[in-house]
């Protein structure tokens, strides 16, 4: 057969024994005469005839025949007499190392080969590769052919699984074609592809939901992924969509996927948008199964934020893994101690903890498992007396604003987002995730030609609007045009979700506070930006609200004023911002007059003094140095967070005197009261932890008694 009839056949489904590269070199002809199964030989002249098009033209004459068509002629002569396969389809990974004996290169241009087949194939769902390009027929997902583009499940040995993980992709494929393909690709099918690689790895598991997220995030980690957290994100919704097909109710799983319940958009905080609540890592069924009804109460029955019941989720989580020995629905006064010892002594974190403590209260009185008494003397204020000055507040440094955004501006295009977004929480107030969500049409000029701004308050649920100065709408309008010039007229928010500036992610969700938090971290860490007192310097964007708060207070204006400014429902909210401070270190300062010794304080000159003016004398020189509790007092600044709460009796840090004698005696007695219960219902974690405390406020008890003035813990 000469060249012209082998070229003239040359179209898939035209086939023969040979294939001429006549418009690559006019003396190469690829044999195929040499395949005895029929299937193989159309297989390959089709899989060869489409790379001629879509592939061999793109590589240079030389390498073609010399590395691309001496591979395939390889392949063809082992094929030639490895003849017990029917079809290429049919040769799976181990099958193709025997026969292609381990030449990676080889076996590298036969997968090219079978990539370049299924393609060309009508899609076959029951088959064990798939070509996603096939499931979006409408777009363009890939570039080029990659093994990217494809899901292996031959893979995985356990037919179970692999069933489940095809029933799954198959049935979110309606729910994929609505994403843009920049956030399929990256949110969902290299996510996937990497937990069908680990389930290869642990070939034990029969089933997906036997399969832990500790098992995978070790997978992840020896694949070198830094970031974890979008694969186990993906995974816990593969597992829910999984389990799903059980035919569970959706409240009964383990799994819930907040985005399948018809939740209004106004409860959303669409900057931090979570969707994930996992409940398999409670070993307590009955404790389980509770936080599960007072979340479904919640979400269902309440008009409560997103934000605010995940919040709760993640706080109630916590304190049920401490308490698995205790039954939550039988929930006695007894207990109280016990329980409220695991809420941090950071009031910014404990009062956050608390507030989602009482509302499962609430949910159980409104069930009857507990009655009003429980109820209304499980939590109260002197629960806590003597704590406040732990509060962790801080006012931002005038030079530290203007370092920021001096930064930013250094680094030009790369950081650039952030300056209007440092605009808006440093001299408008705004809080950082009403910020990130402001619409691109938020900007406006009134009749009076004052410029303004509208924005959504995610807190207090509410349209805000705010006069903003000449500067600060210059900066904006700019973020505005820039955004539309990067992400086209459809844009909803000012600031939205991207990974570089071709991103194709949508345009339709803000982006997230955590990006912003940590490039203003790394920035701030890469300059080593720091206090007047020397000290690194921890961006936290609610501390510019309240330093914002107390300027305008400084400089005179109304306190009415200043709440509409800051969207507040009542200015009783707006003096705790601008008064917290001077509440904070005037307290401080008093614990310091009272102990009045150079023992306890070896840094400080302490005189006694009772009168207000030298008391903020002493404030102003010292600038808060060390913080009061209830039975003693923490060597650490004030305004410090503490490294190890909850551990006051085995910190260093941490120094009593004669005067708390009392409160330890009080201490002691509830504390035997605790042992003596936690022996009666038998709570074994709840007894050793109580012994052991009764053995710390004994040894303080003992110090004082024998004559010592002051009594420092003994650090484990």
């Amino acid at each position: 057969m000469n060249v012209t009839d082998i070229k003239s056949k040359q179209r898939i489904g035209d086939r023969s024994n040979y294939i001429s590269f006549e418009e690559f070199d006019s003396s190469y002809i690829l044999d195929l005469s040499s395949l005895k199964q029929t299937q193989i030989k159309h297989e390959i002249w089709d899989a060869i005839i489409y790379q001629k098009e879509h592939r061999f033209k793109h590589i240079s004459k030389k390498a073609l025949t010399t590395n691309v068509l001496a591979k395939v002629k390889k392949i063809i002569y082992y094929l030639s007499i490895h003849d017990n396969f029917s079809s290429i389809l049919d040769i799976d990974k181990r099958s193709a190392q025997e026969i292609f004996q381990l030449n990676s290169r080889v076996l590298l241009e036969f997968n090219k080969l079978v990539e370049t087949l299924l393609i060309i194939q009508p899609f076959d769902k029951k088959a064990d590769i798939w070509d996603v390009q096939k499931l979006f027929p409408h777009v363009k997902l890939f570039e080029k052919v990659s093994s990217s583009r494809f899901l292996n499940f031959d893979i995985i040995q356990h037919d179970a699984i692999k069933l489940e993980l095809k029933n799954y992709f198959e049935a979110k494929i309606t729910y994929f074609e609505k994403l843009q393909p920049g956030a399929f690709i990256d949110v969902h099918l290299y996510p996937f592809q990497s937990l069908m690689r680990a389930l290869s790895v642990h070939n034990k598991v029969a089933h997906l939901p036997d399969f832990t997220e500790e098992e995978y995030e070790i997978f992840l980690k020896s694949e070198g992924k830094q970031n974890t957290k979008l694969h186990l994100e993906n995974f816990r919704r593969v597992k829910i969509g999984v389990m799903s097909k059980v035919h569970l109710p959706f409240f009964e799983r383990d799994l819930w996927n907040i985005g399948d319940l018809s939740i209004s958009d106004i409860r959303k905080n669409h900057a931090d948008f979570r969707d994930l609540m996992y409940f398999y890592d409670l070993d307590n069924t009955a404790n389980k199964n509770i936080l599960k009804d007072s979340l479904k109460y919640l979400l269902l029955s309440t008009q409560l934020s997103l934000s605010t019941i995940f919040a709760d989720y993640d706080y109630l989580k916590k304190l049920f893994k401490n308490i698995e020995d205790i039954d939550i629905k039988k929930l006695e006064l007894e207990q109280k101690e016990y329980i409220l010892s695991f809420f941090t002594n950071s009031i910014d974190s404990r009062d956050k903890a608390l507030g989602s403590f009482k509302r499962f209260l609430n949910y159980l009185h409104r069930e009857k498992y507990i009655s009003l008494d429980t109820l209304e003397n499980f939590i109260l204020k002197r629960d806590f007396s003597g704590k406040e000055v732990s509060k962790n507040f801080r006012m931002v440094e005038t030079n530290i604003s203007s370092q920021l955004i001096q930064l930013i501006e250094h680094h030009g295009a790369k950081y650039m987002y952030l300056k209007p977004v440092m605009y808006l929480i440093v001299f408008c107030g705004l809080r950082i995730t009403d910020a990130v969500s402001i619409k691109l049409s938020s900007l406006y000029t009134a009749n009076t030609g004052t410029r303004r701004l509208r924005y959504f308050s995610q807190k207090m649920k509410k349209n805000c609007e705010v006069p903003i100065t000449e500067e600060v709408f210059e900066v904006l309008e700019k973020q505005q045009k820039q955004t539309h010039a990067l992400k086209g007229e459809n844009t909803t928010y000012l600031f939205p979700s991207f990974k570089s500036s071709q991103s194709t992610y949508t345009v339709n969700k803000p982006i997230s506070t955590t990006r912003i938090n940590l490039h203003m971290q790394n920035l701030i860490e890469s300059y080593g930006i720091k206090t007047s007192k020397g000290e690194q310097y921890k961006f936290r964007a609610h501390d510019f609200r309240h330093s914002y708060a107390t300027y305008l207070h400084q400089n005179g204006i109304r306190i009415e004023t200043i709440s509409e400014l800051l969207g507040h429902e009542t200015t009783e909210m707006t003096k705790l911002y601008i008064d917290e401070i001077n509440q904070l270190e005037r307290a401080a300062i008093k614990i310091q007059v009272d102990a009045s010794s150079k023992d306890v304080y070896p840094d400080m000159d302490v005189e006694v003094m009772t009168d207000t003016a030298n008391i903020d004398a002493i404030h102003l020189k010292k600038n808060i140095q060390y913080q009061s509790l209830a039975n003693g007092t923490c060597t650490l600044p004030a305004l410090q967070s503490c490294p190890h709460p909850n551990k006051c009796f085995s910190c260093k840090s941490f120094v009593t005197t004669k005067q708390y004698l009392s409160v330890f005696q009080k201490q002691l007695e509830r504390t035997e009261r605790m042992i003596e219960f936690s022996k009666d219902k038998g709570f074994k974690r709840q007894l050793e932890t109580n012994i052991i405390l009764k053995e710390k406020i004994e040894y303080f008890i003992k110090e004082i008694q024998n004559g010592k003035d002051f009594v420092r813990a003994i650090s484990e």
